[in-house]
């Protein structure tokens, strides 16, 4: 059996959940596979990623050591009020994506929960 050569690169799929009336926040620790090792290990994001919402509304990350390792600039976060939680109720289903430079890591679909 051969395997098809591939082009391009593949995304994250991950649902956001929502809950509505309440703020959020989630945090993502980046990590890359050591050659020498052939373990994952936290590096810095190459940029703070941004989470692409549907409302045109962009959040940039915080960048900040993770806590287990404390690499640099390996943990990103981001948070949305209750308010903006709350604007993004009509786009339930609707796609988001989280890119770094322009470049798709993550997407997925909003789900907004009572």
């Amino acid at each position: 059996m051969t395997t098809a050569p591939e082009l391009g690169r593949r995304y994250a799929v991950m649902p956001l959940v929502l809950i509505l009336d309440d703020p959020w926040s989630a945090s993502l620790i980046f990590k890359e596979l050591d050659p020498d090792t052939e373990a994952y290990a936290a590096t810095a994001w190459p940029s703070a990623p941004v989470l692409e919402l549907p409302d045109t509304t962009n959040v940039t990350a915080v960048l900040s050591p993770d806590e287990a390792t404390s690499t640099t600039d390996s943990e990103a976060t981001w948070s949305l009020t209750e308010d903006q939680v709350n604007a993004l109720a009509p786009h339930n289903g609707d796609s988001y994506r989280i890119a770094i430079d322009g470049e798709t890591v993550v997407r997925g679909e909003i789900e907004c929960l009572p």
